[in-house]
């Protein structure tokens, strides 16, 4: 993957909560749709160290509700119901994914890894491993 150095320092200063604006503004326009799948990668990786012990419709809630709470000063509140989809869609139950935007996957995605490394310990301790990971997991969906 080209911009995979990038992608890893963008989205590790995502990822902390850093100043990441104007990396983001640095993915040139010919390389948009390998960020996105990218961000989709380590959501991937992130979420499935969430949900490896309880991929449960109540966990899954759980996950929604500490979301929602967690970003409630937002501008444009996290959809309960779009949140949701995208995860069970990423643990299986793929046709959910149609009922949520690209725009809303992306952002959802976005938010949902900030929110995870924050909040788990092993992924927050092993980030480099996991930014890693989703430069494979990139590159082997991108062929």
């Amino acid at each position: 993957m080209e911009h995979s150095d990038h992608f890893k320092a963008t989205m590790r200063a995502i990822a902390l909560d850093r100043p990441s604006d104007e990396l983001v503004s640095q993915i040139p326009d010919d390389a948009q749709e390998d960020w996105a799948t990218f961000v989709a990668a380590m959501f991937a990786a992130v979420i499935g160290q969430v949900f490896e012990h309880d991929q449960s419709h109540e966990a899954v809630k759980k996950f929604v509700s500490e979301m929602r709470y967690g970003y409630r000063e937002l501008d444009t509140p996290i959809s309960a119901l779009a949140l949701e989809g995208l995860l069970r869609g990423m643990l299986g139950e793929e046709h959910l994914l149609d009922e949520v935007t690209p725009e809303e996957q992306f952002r959802l995605q976005i938010l949902s890894i900030r929110k995870v490394v924050n909040d788990v310990e092993q992924v927050n301790t092993n980030l480099e491993a996991y930014l890693a990971d989703a430069v494979t997991l990139a590159e082997s969906l991108a062929e």
